[in-house]
Formats: C-alpha cells, structure tokens, sequence
C-alpha cells in the first residue's frame, strides 16, 4: 500500500503573545518580528549595484516594509564601494542619512524599547581622532537632543569608542570602551550598543566591555532634530572608515538577551565579514 504525505495545517494565527516564536526572514539570520532596521552592503539585496555610490542612491532596508537610507555625495567625492562596504573618505557631506527625520525615533516612532544596535566597520590609515568621530547618530548635535549614537574619541586610557543616549533630562549616558579599538586598525571590527533593564551596554566584537546605569524614557522629538546619519556628525569630524553592517532591533520580555543578540549576529557574520 503506498505510504500517504501528511499535509499540516495551522489555523488561523499563531498564539505567539511574546513574539518570541521564530520565523522566516529571507534576507538575513539575525531578522526577526522586532528588527527595525538591517543594512549590509555586501548583500544585492540592500545595495544592488555592488557599486560606487551615487548622489541620492537608495540604500535598502533589509526588513521588508521598514524605511531606507540615501546616499549624500558631493560631486567631487573618494566615496566608494569595496571590501563589501561603503567607504567614506571624511569629506564634507559625503554620509549616509535616513530618509525622514522620523525614521527609528526611539519614543514616539518605536514606543520606549530596550534595544541593540549592531555595527560593522573598518577603520583605516588616516582616520582623525581630532573631536570625535560619528559612526552612527540620531538626533541633533545637543547632548540632550541625540536619541542615540556610537561614537569614537579619546578618552581615559587611550583612543575608544563610546555609546551615547539620552532621556532629555539627564543628558547623555556614556560607556567608553577605553582603548580597545586601537587593536583594530585597517582592521573590521563587530561595535555595537544595548539598552537593557537599566542600562546601557557596549559590546566589542561580540563581548561586553562597559556599562552603566540609563533610564528611560528616551528624549522626545525635538524642533528641527536631525535625520539618523552615518559619518557627517555635527561638532565632529567627517568619519573616514569603511561601513559594512548596522543594525538595530528591539528587544522584548522572555526574548533573546542583548549579549546573545550581539553574539548571534557576530558567529553568524564573522567568517564573511572578516573582523579583528
């Protein structure tokens, strides 16, 4: 007698009050329900050409249905594709930007979650650490006024890099990772900042190396606040690296912790985007 198939049925929704079920993202491992943002230029499917970038070009969302980022270049611009990133040459107005100011506001937009950002980079020869450079911002250059930002300076101990937040009351709060990036020089490196129960946390290449205390809520909007941007910060230098990866995804009760998801996301890209 032939054996017969089973065909499975599921009815309706799934009950998944937590959201904590796992599902299918074609687009990347380390997408999930609560990604809001994921951009890889090494994959066609964000930046199809594989290409120099060009005036106003469309850097596309990984998370299907979430907004962009553009390209800004300046007509005589070292703003190109290599090395499965984008290279900013720490040029006035040559970054990447979102497209609405809007995009990823932690509050209003994104409702007060704890949160990862992840961040891929290469720091090359010639990079300044004259002020601080930008590698991710949103908000405007008040300190009160930036939602959130990765940022390098010198700092105690050395030249490191810093997570910044803000609740609009406080100010920032920051977790300098001392001199650690000094290591990673012409080399990619994983960076990449959490809020999580209290605090706000930075990883290096998929491990922890400082926190410190954070309340929310986050800052509100503000009157002319900026878009999110990549490399043209205000009161900084223009960033001069290599930008492979950034990510942002919140996190929520009995769901993955921020150190598993920095971690996920360094195993799983590791091999391919060859860090320190």
């Amino acid at each position: 007698m032939a054996s017969q198939g089973i065909l499975s049925k599921y009815p309706g929704n799934f009950n998944d009050p937590n959201g904590t079920m796992r599902r299918f993202y074609p687009n990347d491992d380390w997408i999930d329900q609560h990604t809001e943002f994921l951009f890889d230029f090494g994959k066609v499917a964000c930046w199809p050409t594989q290409a120099t970038p060009q005036q106003s070009d469309v850097i596309r969302n990984l998370v299907t249905g979430k907004p962009n980022f553009l390209v800004n270049r300046t007509t005589v611009s070292d703003i190109a594709f290599r090395e499965g990133g984008i290279f900013l040459p720490g040029q006035t107005s040559n970054y990447l930007t979102a497209t609405n100011a809007a995009d990823f506001r932690l509050n209003a937009t994104l409702e007060n979650p704890d949160f990862v950002i992840i961040y891929w980079i290469k720091r090359e020869t010639g990079f300044t650490t004259n002020n601080y450079q930008a590698f991710l911002s949103r908000g405007s250059s008040s300190a009160t006024a930036d939602q959130y930002e990765i940022i390098m300076r010198t700092g105690t101990g050395g030249l490191g890099f810093e997570a910044r937040i803000s609740n609009g009351v406080t100010g920032s709060s920051r977790s300098l990772a001392g001199d650690v990036v000094d290591t990673y020089l012409n080399k990619t490196a994983q960076l990449a900042m959490a809020v999580e129960n209290g605090n706000l946390i930075t990883f290096f290449n998929g491990v922890e190396v400082a926190r410190t205390a954070f309340a929310k809520p986050y800052n509100a909007a503000i009157p002319g606040e900026g878009k999110m941007w990549i490399g043209a910060g205000a009161g900084g230098a223009s960033l001069k690296a290599l930008v492979k990866r950034f990510g942002l995804t919140k996190l929520i009760p009995g769901g993955k912790s921020a150190a598993q998801r920095v971690l996920d996301d360094f195993n799983w890209n590791k091999a391919r985007l060859n860090p320190a």
